[in-house]
Order: structure tokens, then C-alpha cells, then sequence
């Protein structure tokens, strides 16, 4: 037992220290000349690769895999301080996955890669801009390739940059896309739409303009 204001080191035969055990404070204990772990007034500090078949986190066990008590909004991060860090944040109320990251001065991308040696896919820059295949987009939706869409005189669908599909095979469905310059989003005012008329997505193309129809209405087509 430690008298109080004493400290113990524990050395090995050359002089090294092992561990250090101070009254009343912190605990310390070392590998090879390194301080490994210490306590400390607010926990604990651990330098290294933490290994370990099963651990306990706020009382629940996690085996091959990081689980947290459900309850309040949790945070997965890597903190800096409270002006820098990025990380998952899980709504609790919501149950939504937020990816972010936080700085002063605006910056820290949140990049995507896969890949057996990862390969950057999409990026989202601090500014919100999302880039695919590109990890400087300059708009709000940029999709880089080298692809060639032409084929002769003829287009090369398993080349184009962007498709949208709609899995139907119905006759008289369509796909389309739709333009709107308003606070409402659900007030559009053009539209480009392929109409399927027969078989392997025959069909024809649309396109829409509103007049004096209102809000979230359907719009005529001007031109085919």
C-alpha cells in the first residue's frame, strides 16, 4: 500500500521501467523503453493497436463487429476539438446515418473508394458539390468518363455516362426527367420523357412545358 504523496516503479533487471503507480494518481505501464497505457483524471490513454477477442463498451459486448447502446444521438469520430473532427453520427429520434465533417475554415471532403487497391468513386466536397469520377467537381452533379457513346451513326448505351431506368414493362409507361425554378419542389415547369410504345423500350420523346397549369400539375407536351 502506497503512503500518501509515494510513488512505485517497477524496473526489470537492466534498469527499464515497467510500470509506474503514483498515490492518489496516474498508472502507468510500458513496452519496450514506451508508455503503453496511463490513467488519467478523465480515463484512461492507450498508445497502440487495442486487440482483443470481445470488449465491453457502455455495457454491451462487441464480437468482430462495434456496436452502441441505443438511447441518445451516438458519435463514431475522430476528434481533434470541438471546431475540428469528422466522423457517423446516429440520430437516435430520427434513426438516421450521418457522414460528416466539420472544420473553420470549410474544408474535409468526404471521399468514396472501392477497389481490390481503392479507387476514388464519388466524392462530396465541403461545399456540397458530388462528383463522380471526378474528385473536383465544379457544379452541383458532375459525372466524368472516357467513355464513348457513339458507335458510327449510332448510340452506345453501355457506354453513356448516366441512364435512367425504370424497371417496368408496361406499354404507354414513361421515364423522364424534370426542371423546376421554384420554392416548391414539387412545382415543375419542364420535362424531357421517353414514352415506351412496344417491345425492348421502344417508344418515343417528350418534351413538356408548363403554361398556365399550377402547382404540381400535370404539364402538356409541346413536341415529340
Amino acid at each position: 500500500q502506497l503512503a500518501s504523496g509515494q510513488a512505485l516503479t517497477i524496473m526489470d533487471n537492466v534498469g527499464s521501467t515497467l510500470a509506474t503507480f503514483q498515490d492518489g494518481g496516474n498508472v502507468s505501464l510500458y513496452f519496450n523503453h514506451a508508455k503503453k497505457f496511463e490513467t488519467t483524471a478523465t480515463g484512461a490513454t492507450i498508445t497502440g493497436d487495442i486487440v482483443a477477442d470481445s470488449a465491453t463498451i457502455g455495457g454491451n459486448v462487441i464480437v468482430d463487429e462495434l456496436r452502441l447502446p441505443w438511447g441518445n444521438d451516438r458519435y463514431i469520430r475522430r476528434y481533434y476539438d470541438a471546431v475540428y473532427h469528422m466522423g457517423m453520427l446516429m440520430e437516435a429520434d430520427t434513426r438516421d446515418l450521418i457522414l460528416y465533417t466539420k472544420s473553420a475554415d470549410s474544408s474535409g471532403d468526404i471521399r468514396f473508394q472501392t477497389g481490390s487497391t481503392p479507387t476514388e468513386r464519388m466524392t462530396i466536397l465541403a461545399d456540397g458539390k458530388v462528383g463522380i469520377g471526378t474528385a473536383t467537381p465544379v457544379t452541383e452533379f458532375q459525372i466524368e468518363t472516357e467513355l464513348n457513346a457513339m458507335s458510327g451513326t449510332n448510340v452506345d448505351v453501355s457506354n453513356l455516362a448516366q441512364k435512367i431506368l425504370n424497371p417496368q414493362s408496361d406499354n404507354g409507361e414513361a421515364v423522364g426527367i424534370g426542371f423546376g425554378l421554384s420554392t416548391i419542389n414539387t412545382n415543375v415547369g419542364a420535362a424531357i420523357t421517353h414514352e415506351r410504345t412496344a417491345g425492348n423500350s421502344k417508344g418515343k420523346l417528350h418534351f413538356a412545358t408548363k403554361g398556365d397549369e399550377g402547382e404540381a400539375t400535370d404539364i402538356p407536351i409541346r413536341m415529340t
